[in-house]
């Protein structure tokens, strides 16, 4: 498995999905509608993940993928 640097991953990712919508309709709500709010989606995926823990949310796999630690895939 190769495993991407998770600074450089998450940043990538916030820029490509929150900043510049690629491939993404204009207020797309996979930002957790924080839109270029990197401090308000950190905190709220903080928040999403630690609730999946308690299975208080449901899986949202297009985050899933693109923010989870790439080592819960293992």
């Amino acid at each position: 498995m190769i495993v991407r640097e998770p600074i450089s991953r998450f940043i990538s990712g916030f820029i490509q999905i929150c900043v510049l919508n690629i491939g993404l309709q204009q207020n797309h709500s996979n930002c957790f509608n924080c839109r270029k709010n990197m401090k308000c989606f950190i905190e709220r995926l903080y928040n999403h993940t630690q609730n999946l823990n308690r299975k208080l949310t449901n899986t949202n796999i297009f985050i899933m993928y693109h923010f989870y630690p790439q080592s819960w895939y293992c």
